[in-house]
C-alpha cells in the first residue's frame, strides 16, 4: 500500500464546533474513499 500524505489548513477564525466538524469531513471523506489515518497532528 502506498502511503500519502494530506494537510489541510482551515481559516483561524472558525469556531471550535466549526473547526472539529471540518476535520471530521476530511477524515471521514479518507476512510470513506478506502484510506486510513495513521497519524494526525491538529494545531501544529
Amino acid at each position: 500500500m502506498s502511503n500519502y500524505e494530506l494537510m489541510v489548513i482551515f481559516t483561524p477564525v472558525l469556531s471550535e464546533e466549526d473547526y472539529k466538524a471540518a476535520q471530521k469531513k476530511f477524515a471521514d471523506l479518507v476512510k470513506d474513499n478506502g484510506g486510513a489515518i495513521v497519524h494526525e497532528n491538529p494545531g501544529a
